[in-house]
């Protein structure tokens, strides 16, 4: 009978120990759970969007407009990020005009020689230097003329961008809301099309045509 208490007081003492002990069993799990489930976040929000295995460039932190990190280069770490804003804003949107001119020009031609391919290539060869000379004369004064706008610490790109009246009075409307998102749709836009440009420019010297 003694030893059989003996044995039922120390089941006893165990199945105590068990309920004490529990509590600070689950607050150490909690707190390492918790701890970790932070460092998950913060290697997470480390991390690259566009390339989830690469750490994000320290310079984008995603506020800007399309930043999702990608900077294999890292260029962001030696350029102005404004700068770099606004020149891929108008890089963009000379890309989008070079696609829309690409397919009309698969079907209108100004009468004259020098207008009648549709050959991407060609087409640059059969304009005589002084046509060449006058686009990038062109360039060059429109470059001249938006320096102060594009060398510029602002980090909002379309305010200093934008030139026509109209648009300035729409785009000062427009809610933060109105604004990221048509910013946003631009830059898909733009890195579209530069993208397209370019295989375009490559099907062309494959294949003759696009």
């Amino acid at each position: 009978m003694k030893f059989s208490g003996l044995i039922a007081a120390f089941n006893l003492l165990a199945c105590a120990n068990g309920f004490m002990s529990g509590p600070s069993v689950t607050r150490a799990s909690r707190k390492c759970g918790s701890s970790s489930g932070r460092s998950s976040l913060t290697m997470q929000s480390d991390m690259s969007k566009s390339i989830p295995f690469v750490s994000r460039p320290p310079m984008l932190t995603g506020e800007m407009p399309g930043d999702v990190g990608f900077d294999p280069l890292e260029l962001s770490n030696n350029i102005d990020l404004g700068y770099a804003q606004a020149a891929e804003l108008k890089h963009g949107r000379v890309a989008m005009m070079a696609v829309v001119g690409v397919f009309v020009t698969q079907f209108v031609h100004l009468p004259a020689e020098q207008f009648n391919t549709s050959n991407l290539i060609e087409a640059v060869s059969k304009v005589p230097l002084a046509g060449h000379l006058q686009i990038f004369g062109f360039i060059a004064l429109f470059e001249l003329s938006s320096l102060n706008k594009v060398y510029n610490d602002d980090m909002d790109a379309w305010n200093r961008l934008v030139t026509d009246p109209n648009g300035a009075k729409k785009y000062a409307s427009m809610s933060a809301q109105e604004k990221a998102k048509a910013q946003l749709q631009e830059i898909k836009n733009g890195r579209l099309a530069m993208m397209a440009v370019m295989g375009m420019i490559v099907q062309t010297a494959i294949f003759g045509h696009i």
